[in-house]
């Protein structure tokens, strides 16, 4: 993965997270993308090879394509890895409707 540039949606935790560490020892340069930069901060101070943090939330699509120009600030990207994801309950209120925003991000 030298001389790789990887982008990395639901970089700041679980499975995202675990992904751009592998993706770190493997020698690729990363952009991270989440919602919360205190995440993708801790998230990046893990890292070794060069990163960029994007914080952003991928259910606005509107303003996803403004971050279009950032996410080539390590060069071109070679590949996208897709981690941000949502799931649980309503949180107990049965009638709350969480499917159009579990389905934008996942």
């Amino acid at each position: 993965m030298t001389g790789k540039h990887i982008v990395v949606t639901g970089a700041g935790t679980g499975i995202g997270r675990a992904i751009a560490r592998r993706l770190d020892r493997e020698g690729a340069s990363l952009t991270l993308l989440a919602r919360d930069r205190g995440r993708l901060e801790a998230t990046a101070a893990m890292l070794e090879q060069t990163t960029h943090v994007v914080a952003c939330d991928i259910r606005d699509r509107a303003r996803s394509r403004r971050h279009s120009p950032t996410l080539r600030r390590l060069g071109p990207f070679d590949a996208l890895v897709a981690c941000s994801g949502l799931g649980g309950s309503n949180g107990g209120n049965a009638k709350a409707d969480r499917f159009d925003d579990l389905v934008a991000t996942n």
